[in-house]
């Protein structure tokens, strides 16, 4: 495939990234602390 001049438009970008399921947002992180004294019942288990 030999492309010397190609130009997306904004609905082209979308589109792409709708069929490629592909996304910009950053993940997130968890939001909940782990309960005290966790370590030492995963460790005592």
């Amino acid at each position: 495939m030999n492309i010397n001049y190609f130009e997306g438009g904004p609905s082209w970008c979308y589109h792409f990234m709708q069929r490629n399921r592909l996304s910009i947002t950053a993940r997130t992180t968890v939001s909940q602390n782990l309960p005290a004294g966790f370590q030492a019942r995963v460790d005592g288990f």
